[in-house]
Protein backbone atom coordinates (compact mmCIF):
# COMPACT_ATOMS: atom_id res chain seq x y z
CA UNK A 1 0.00 0.00 0.00
CA UNK A 2 2.40 2.75 1.04
CA UNK A 3 4.02 1.72 -2.70
CA UNK A 4 0.84 2.51 -4.47
CA UNK A 5 -0.53 5.38 -2.11
CA UNK A 6 2.49 6.44 -0.31
CA UNK A 7 3.17 6.37 3.21
CA UNK A 8 0.36 8.52 4.63
CA UNK A 9 -2.03 6.30 4.00
CA UNK A 10 -0.39 3.33 4.80
CA UNK A 11 0.30 4.73 7.81
CA UNK A 12 -3.46 5.79 8.20
CA UNK A 13 -4.66 2.28 7.97
CA UNK A 14 -1.94 0.62 10.14
CA UNK A 15 -3.23 2.94 12.78
CA UNK A 16 -6.80 1.90 12.07
CA UNK A 17 -5.96 -1.34 12.02
CA UNK A 18 -3.74 -0.99 15.23
CA UNK A 19 -6.78 0.63 17.01
CA UNK A 20 -9.28 -2.06 15.77
CA UNK A 21 -7.34 -4.63 17.11
CA UNK A 22 -6.53 -2.97 20.59
CA UNK A 23 -10.79 -2.68 21.06
CA UNK A 24 -10.79 -6.74 20.18
CA UNK A 25 -11.55 -6.62 16.50
CA UNK A 26 -10.36 -8.99 14.27
CA UNK A 27 -8.47 -8.75 11.25
CA UNK A 28 -8.77 -10.70 7.72
CA UNK A 29 -5.82 -10.55 5.39
CA UNK A 30 -6.37 -11.74 2.04
CA UNK A 31 -4.22 -14.26 -0.35
CA UNK A 32 -4.65 -13.37 -4.06
CA UNK A 33 -2.89 -11.28 -5.73
CA UNK A 34 -4.48 -8.22 -4.90
CA UNK A 35 -3.52 -7.99 -1.29
CA UNK A 36 -6.33 -6.93 1.26
CA UNK A 37 -7.24 -6.64 4.21
CA UNK A 38 -11.14 -6.69 6.20
CA UNK A 39 -12.27 -5.55 9.44
CA UNK A 40 -15.14 -7.74 11.10
CA UNK A 41 -16.66 -8.59 13.47
CA UNK A 42 -18.94 -12.38 13.97
CA UNK A 43 -22.64 -12.29 14.72
CA UNK A 44 -24.90 -14.86 14.38
CA UNK A 45 -22.36 -17.42 13.60
CA UNK A 46 -21.20 -15.59 10.60
CA UNK A 47 -18.78 -13.43 9.44
CA UNK A 48 -19.37 -9.79 8.69
CA UNK A 49 -16.99 -7.66 6.84
CA UNK A 50 -17.32 -4.03 7.89
CA UNK A 51 -14.76 -2.55 5.16
CA UNK A 52 -11.82 -4.00 3.55
CA UNK A 53 -8.82 -2.03 2.75
CA UNK A 54 -7.35 -2.67 -0.78
CA UNK A 55 -3.46 -1.06 -2.07
CA UNK A 56 -5.25 2.02 -3.54
CA UNK A 57 -9.33 1.57 -2.23
CA UNK A 58 -11.56 1.37 0.71
CA UNK A 59 -14.23 -0.72 -0.24
CA UNK A 60 -17.48 -1.31 1.86
CA UNK A 61 -19.19 -4.86 1.10
CA UNK A 62 -22.89 -3.80 0.79
CA UNK A 63 -23.18 -6.74 -1.30
CA UNK A 64 -22.36 -9.46 1.66
CA UNK A 65 -23.55 -7.42 3.88
CA UNK A 66 -26.90 -7.69 2.52
CA UNK A 67 -27.05 -11.43 3.12
CA UNK A 68 -26.34 -11.20 6.92
CA UNK A 69 -28.19 -10.03 9.71
CA UNK A 70 -29.05 -7.17 11.14
CA UNK A 71 -27.67 -5.63 7.62
CA UNK A 72 -29.85 -7.68 5.45
CA UNK A 73 -32.08 -4.59 6.27
CA UNK A 74 -31.34 -1.98 3.56
CA UNK A 75 -32.21 0.99 6.06
CA UNK A 76 -29.62 0.03 8.30
CA UNK A 77 -26.71 -0.77 4.93
CA UNK A 78 -28.30 2.87 3.75
CA UNK A 79 -27.39 4.25 7.43
CA UNK A 80 -23.73 3.13 7.49
CA UNK A 81 -23.39 4.39 3.86
CA UNK A 82 -24.88 7.67 4.66
CA UNK A 83 -22.33 8.20 7.46
CA UNK A 84 -19.51 7.29 5.57
CA UNK A 85 -20.43 9.76 3.09
CA UNK A 86 -19.91 12.06 5.64
CA UNK A 87 -16.38 12.09 5.25
CA UNK A 88 -14.50 14.77 3.18
CA UNK A 89 -13.94 13.30 -0.66
CA UNK A 90 -16.01 9.93 0.18
CA UNK A 91 -19.17 9.51 -1.79
CA UNK A 92 -20.68 6.22 -1.88
CA UNK A 93 -23.87 6.38 -4.17
CA UNK A 94 -27.19 5.04 -2.63
CA UNK A 95 -27.87 2.56 -5.90
CA UNK A 96 -24.89 0.60 -4.40
CA UNK A 97 -26.63 -0.79 -1.59
CA UNK A 98 -26.15 -4.14 -2.90
CA UNK A 99 -22.35 -3.78 -4.20
CA UNK A 100 -19.05 -3.14 -3.32
CA UNK A 101 -18.89 0.96 -3.50
CA UNK A 102 -15.56 2.17 -2.71
CA UNK A 103 -13.28 5.39 -2.38
CA UNK A 104 -9.32 6.13 -2.59
CA UNK A 105 -8.00 4.74 -0.11
CA UNK A 106 -5.38 8.31 0.32
CA UNK A 107 -8.19 10.01 1.76
CA UNK A 108 -7.81 7.74 4.92
CA UNK A 109 -4.20 10.30 5.75
CA UNK A 110 -6.73 12.76 5.92
CA UNK A 111 -7.92 12.96 10.03
CA UNK A 112 -11.25 13.97 9.14
CA UNK A 113 -12.14 11.03 7.54
CA UNK A 114 -10.12 8.44 9.75
CA UNK A 115 -12.14 9.93 11.92
CA UNK A 116 -15.21 9.33 10.12
CA UNK A 117 -14.09 5.84 9.61
CA UNK A 118 -13.54 5.36 13.39
CA UNK A 119 -16.99 6.26 13.95
CA UNK A 120 -18.48 4.23 10.94
CA UNK A 121 -16.65 1.18 12.79
CA UNK A 122 -18.09 1.82 16.39
CA UNK A 123 -21.82 2.74 15.06
CA UNK A 124 -21.59 -0.77 12.77
CA UNK A 125 -20.52 -2.99 15.67
CA UNK A 126 -23.03 -1.45 18.18
CA UNK A 127 -25.54 -2.48 15.19
CA UNK A 128 -24.70 -6.13 15.93
CA UNK A 129 -24.69 -5.76 19.83
CA UNK A 130 -28.24 -4.50 19.85
CA UNK A 131 -29.05 -7.32 17.67
CA UNK A 132 -28.42 -10.26 19.75
CA UNK A 133 -24.91 -9.97 20.96
CA UNK A 134 -21.53 -8.62 20.01
CA UNK A 135 -18.55 -10.98 19.33
CA UNK A 136 -15.43 -9.49 17.68
CA UNK A 137 -13.29 -12.45 17.23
Amino acid sequence: MGDARGPQAAGAVSRLLDWWRGRGGAVQFGRSAGASCALFVRHGGETLTMVRFYSKTVEVPFGTLKKRIPFNDPILRDELRRRFNDAPGVELSAAKLELYPSFEIDLMADEAVWDVVVACLDWFTAQTETDGGPSTT
